[in-house]
């Protein structure tokens, strides 16, 4: 993660600059193309999404709720 916008729902989901994601949703990320791939299937969901995400070498499970935009 490079940014995340203040106030946005990344941002009070709990996302933070420097994690690494390894899971959003059901799409394991290894590269950029899985991140594109997970983007386009979750786009229009209304449910909170589960990220997965390295912080310090530690796991964490971050459940963010779509923009309502």
């Amino acid at each position: 993660v490079n940014d995340v916008d203040p106030g946005s729902p990344a941002d009070e989901g709990g996302l933070r600059e420097g994690d690494l994601m390894v899971k959003i949703g059901k799409v394991e990320i290894e590269n950029l193309s899985d991140f594109e791939r997970a983007k386009e299937l979750y786009a229009y969901t209304e449910k909170p999404i589960v990220f997965v995400v390295k912080r310090r070498g530690a796991r964490r499970y971050i459940a963010i709720r779509p923009s309502k935009e």
